[in-house]
């Protein structure tokens, strides 16, 4: 048996056994199982919680940078309402939102949202916008009111001089449009006396200062920036969740390996079952991190013309090929170094099952009463019969040099 054999089984029998002659039970099996869940579970979630420490792309730059200063979403119009939903939507969650921690984020994000929360921070523009949005509310209703009659007018197909005609023989119809439009300038009027004192607080237009004072070299830079953290946050983060992982590993290595000095049955089981477990999550990351490097980097050029043509899923499809290619290597290797044929044969010897066609043989057969295949052979060294698969003949213990029996 080859020394990778040898540790494969060693390996095996330290994960199923806690000592070469006593087999797990089943509860103890069970018992071994749970354990093997729970850690796994409370690697992954140490793991995410350990990981939510290193600062993120969203946090480095969360999606409102984006909306502000690469889409340049906030125009001269709509600039107002995007700050009151954006201010609003923190006040009514407060209670859920994660704490913000402006300091970590990307310096022209930082100088915005540092503006938004000294917004935030005043009582009388808080009661501003909610008076807003109220007034808002109001109005969209009442157009929505307007727009449903609407169609009305339109299906008598009046003209403008028939419709007044029209709402003169309909006094009701007349008081109501009359009364919905007065309101409607009132709201207006309204609106317009709050968006003027939003617009001349100091803190309002800091802000706003911060958004239009941006040309598009600043523009492309920061671009650049945000690009440059997230090419190099699937590094930082891979290291920083080894930074997590490897003294587990370490710990449960050098475990291991004391316990298998001393030979302390069941610390070897428990030991090398969490080396397996610790190894499952540090292989995750590290195959998550080539999924990423390659196309990213080394095929760069190739992933983007396949995404400029829609074609993406075509690297899908050489990844699931090469993990099939990669697959077969394995289990061809596998198979002949750890499952070859001569183990094969001497695995079935040791059920006392044919060598060929693998069932059961009554004792003291010399060929297979299912198959006809031939059991014993001569030694060569004392001449008797013994074992075609053993290592060693079992009447005098020679060494035999045989190799695996075609099957």
């Amino acid at each position: 048996m080859s020394l990778i054999q040898k540790r494969f089984v060693s390996f095996k029998n330290n994960l199923t056994k806690i000592k070469n002659k006593e087999p797990l039970g089943m509860l103890s099996l069970i018992v071994i199982i749970f354990l093997d869940i729970f850690v796994l579970s409370v690697l992954f979630t140490g793991l995410a919680d350990h990981t939510k420490q290193l600062t993120s792309p969203s946090h480095y730059a969360p999606q409102t940078c984006h909306e502000v200063f690469i889409k340049q979403n906030w125009t001269p119009e709509n600039k107002l309402d995007q700050l009151q939903e954006l201010i609003l939507s923190d006040y009514y969650d407060r209670r859920h939102s994660p704490t913000i921690d402006i300091k970590r984020m990307q310096p022209k994000c930082q100088e915005f949202y540092e503006n938004v929360e000294k917004i935030k921070a005043d009582p009388l523009l808080i009661k501003f916008f909610l008076q807003r949005r109220s007034l808002q509310e109001e109005s969209n209703q009442l157009n929505r009111k307007a727009a449903s009659r609407k169609p009305v007018t339109d299906n008598t197909l009046l003209t403008d001089i028939s419709r007044e005609e029209y709402l003169n023989k309909h006094p009701a119809i007349s008081a109501t449009t009359k009364a919905e439009t007065d309101k409607l300038e009132i709201l207006t009027s309204k609106i317009d006396k709050i968006n003027y004192e939003i617009y001349n607080k100091q803190e309002v237009k800091n802000l706003f200062q911060v958004i239009t004072s941006w040309d598009s070299k600043q523009r492309q830079e920061f671009i650049d920036d945000i690009e440059a953290f997230e090419q190099w946050y699937k590094y930082k983060e891979l290291g920083w969740q080894m930074l997590f992982l490897i003294p587990l590993l370490l710990i449960f290595y050098l475990w291991n390996h004391r316990s298998l000095k001393k030979e302390s049955g069941l610390q070897v089981l428990i030991s090398t079952h969490l080396l397996v477990i610790i190894a499952i999550p540090i292989f995750i990351k590290i195959i998550e991190l080539v999924l990423e490097l390659i196309p990213k980097h080394f095929l760069k050029k190739l992933f983007q013309a396949l995404t400029a043509l829609h074609l993406v899923a075509i690297w899908h499809y050489i990844l699931i090929l090469l993990s099939v290619l990669v697959a077969i290597f394995l289990i061809y290797i596998i198979q002949k170094k750890l499952f070859n044929k001569k183990r094969l044969q001497q695995k079935r010897l040791s059920n006392s099952s044919c060598i060929e066609c693998g069932k059961k043989l009554p004792d003291n057969v010399k060929f297979c009463p299912f198959c006809g295949k031939q059991q014993v052979e001569t030694c060569s060294e004392c001449k008797i019969e013994t074992y075609i698969c053993g290592d060693f003949c079992i009447n005098c213990g020679d060494k035999r040099d045989n190799d695996a029996v075609e099957l």
